[in-house]
């Protein structure tokens, strides 16, 4: 039977015959089995142990009795809720669910693909009539299906922990369905991360599972207590972990939030978007958790194709990166505006909107800087194609053109959909000043770009890492400046080249302001005429070197 099921598995998806044939074995299967089951019983074991204890000598103060001390009925047995008993357990099997999905299954899927480069095995999948997805969606399903088997054996004991605990089944499922998409989309942005920087080793199974089991400890406090709402960008964050629809099944059962003291009701109900309570009930909720996924995951998916077909390319095409922008600020702002007439009065809000749309358009920059040897073709090659575009056209949406243009295009994509919001709800800056603020961040990132682009012509070996080091270290200085000299008056070059200028731009003066963005202006110019000779020096055909050497002897 099980070699039938693996048959037509590899009918549908010759990939995952291949991952489910090297995986499942009947020895391993058995063995699995035996660890879940146990596992369970010991889990089982200790909640029982949980319950007061019939011989204790004084009547046991105890979570689960009805009364403090614990009272006994006429048959001497413990009165206690046995419904908050189970949703203890049905909580605990969830959050170890989420946990071992989630941080094993990305280590399993990033060591897996990462072998297999290493190996120059995946070269061979590339090379092969499979298409992207066939491969990537293969693993997927395949590489993990150890911890598949492993939670599927205890979701018997799940699912009669939350009925027992008064949870609506379909509200359960509905949990299954968030979980689901959750390690779809981890699962995703991990082969994501290993296509694009295959050049880490085994260093990336490390990075990308240690960031998976932070981002679960960080965010779970959260949602356990409630206690961690920002009102911010940062409850954005909150979407993708699947912990975030377990409220709406603490609310469906018939216990008060008094008596259950963790996911109280009223937790998920403070996230609004762009003021509107979109977490109020457990259908809207589970709609816009699953909405979030599907358009983050849809942008990763665009990626892994590019990347797996193309690993020494750039990682998002232009023409995606606009859309992918327009994406991101309208979660961005909406997260920020969950209480539109007071969010931009409270600076500490308004920097972490801002230091979400810096950190976005940095990863941009990596993600659509083209290298060393591709920019050295486009140089060389762009007049011999009969159908070559015009220079402005091809930086805007070229495929291996510099992508100084671009970045600021995206930046003044964020920032012009952002500007109105401003101007509606704050008072305290002047729309000229917040304007001005904008567009000296603009001129950041696009001399941020034109360096790393730069960096990377370099001829030496360790190019990406002087580029990224120097990146580092021009993103942090501002930082440790403003940190030196708090005060904006006394630094405002230095605030005018961090990503938060637009906080201080009404307490400096407008000479201030407008010599900050002509240094900027004139440094762009700079940098750009380098990066144009650099480019004018690269274009010319190694014969055409030949002769000018020639001539001058």
């Amino acid at each position: 039977m099980l070699s039938s099921v693996i048959e037509i598995a590899g009918n549908v998806n010759p990939q995952l015959f291949r991952e489910l044939k090297s995986r499942l074995k009947p020895k391993t299967l058995l063995i699995l089995s035996l660890v879940s089951l146990v596992g369970q019983y010991l889990l089982y074991l200790y909640f029982v142990n949980l319950l007061p204890d019939h011989k204790a000598q004084y009547p046991p103060y105890n979570r689960y009795c009805t009364s403090q001390p614990c009272s006994q009925d006429l048959l001497g047995n413990f009165q206690t809720i046995k419904p908050l008993w189970w949703l203890d357990l049905f909580v605990t099997i969830s959050i170890i669910f989420t946990f071992l999905l989630l941080v094993g299954g990305v280590y399993l899927l990033v060591d897996d693909i990462g072998r297999e480069n290493r190996r120059q095995t995946l070269n061979l999948l590339r090379l092969s009539p499979q298409s992207a997805f066939t491969v990537i969606s293969g693993k997927i399903i395949g590489v993990p299906i150890i911890l598949y088997i492993f939670t599927s054996l205890a979701i018997p004991l799940h699912l009669f922990a939350g009925i027992q605990a008064g949870i609506p089944f379909p509200l359960i499922i509905a949990f299954y369905i968030v979980l689901a998409a959750g390690c779809l989309f981890f699962y995703s942005a991990a082969a994501l991360f290993v296509l694009a920087t295959h050049n880490l080793g085994n260093f990336q199974t490390w990075v990308t599972s240690l960031f998976v089991f932070l981002f679960l400890c960080f965010t779970t406090p959260i949602l356990m207590d409630a206690s961690g709402f920002t009102g911010n960008s940062f409850d954005w964050l909150l979407l993708f972990s699947p912990l975030l629809f377990l409220p709406y099944l603490v609310n469906a059962t018939f216990l008060s939030p008094e008596t259950v003291g963790y996911l109280p009701p009223d937790s998920i109900k403070q996230l609004h978007f762009y003021g509107t309570p979109l977490w109020q009930n457990s259908i809207s909720g589970f709609i816009f958790i699953l909405l979030n996924h599907l358009v983050w995951g849809f942008w990763v998916w665009q990626a892994i194709k590019r990347s797996f077909h193309n690993p020494e390319g750039v990682i998002f095409a232009k023409r995606d990166s606009y859309l992918m922008s327009a994406c991101f600020v309208f979660f961005n702002l909406g997260f920020s505006l969950q209480q539109p007439l007071d969010i931009f009065l409270e600076t500490e809000k308004l920097a972490v909107f801002l230091g979400f749309n810096f950190l976005y358009l940095l990863l941009l920059t990596l993600a659509l800087t083209p290298h060393r040897q591709i920019l050295l073709d486009w140089s060389r090659f762009r007049h011999e194609n009969p159908h070559h575009r015009h220079i402005l056209s091809d930086l805007i949406i070229g495929e291996k053109s510099p992508a100084v243009f671009c970045i600021p295009l995206n930046s003044i994509i964020i920032f012009l959909y952002s500007l109105p919001s401003f101007w509606l709800y704050n008072s305290q800056f002047p729309p000229l000043l917040i304007s001005l603020g904008f567009f000296s961040i603009v001129f950041v990132m696009l001399t941020y770009a034109t360096i790393y682009q730069l960096v990377l012509m370099l001829k030496t070996r360790k190019r990406n890492l002087i580029a990224i080091a120097l990146l580092t270290s021009l993103v942090f200085s501002p930082s440790i400046a403003m940190t030196i000299h708090p005060h904006p008056t006394s630094s405002a070059l230095v605030w005018l080249f961090s990503p938060f200028s637009p906080l201080v731009v009404n307490r400096l003066p407008i000479h201030a302001i407008l010599g900050g963005i002509l240094t900027q202006v004139i440094l762009v110019i700079g940098l750009n005429y380098q990066l144009k000779r650099v480019l004018q020096q690269a274009g010319i055909s190694e014969t055409k070197a030949l002769l000018e050497a020639t001539n001058n002897k």
